[in-house]
């Protein structure tokens, strides 16, 4: 038996009713709820969550974070855009997004 979870056995009910971090750490512990384990899919997962819910200003700070974190990049590229064009693949910014997120969220909890 394999100890990997797969999009078919996991239980995704109530993701609609998680606040925002605790989506995301939902997603990090366990990313087969997306389609595939990449910052696209990811990304899109995340809009439409948006759409029905709110996350109250928390990622247009985390994109404000990716430019200065990347060289206060002048961009209208998505923080998606931005992570992906500094890793290796989108699998790879996946995981990137995860540590930034880490990161960015030690910055504000200092700044507090």
């Amino acid at each position: 038996m394999s100890d990997e979870y797969s999009s078919e056995t996991i239980i995704v009910n109530h993701l609609d009713k998680m606040d925002f971090l605790a989506l995301l750490e939902h997603i990090e512990r366990l990313p087969a709820i997306l389609p595939e384990r990449n910052i696209w899919c990811f990304e899109a997962f995340l809009n439409g969550w948006l759409i029905h819910n709110t996350d109250n200003g928390f990622m247009t700070e985390f994109q404000k974070y990716i430019f200065h974190q990347f060289g206060n990049v002048n961009s209208n590229q998505g923080w998606a855009k931005i992570i992906n064009f500094y890793s290796q693949d989108s699998y790879d910014a996946l995981d990137q997004f995860f540590k930034l997120l880490s990161d960015f969220r030690k910055d504000r909890s200092t700044v507090v």
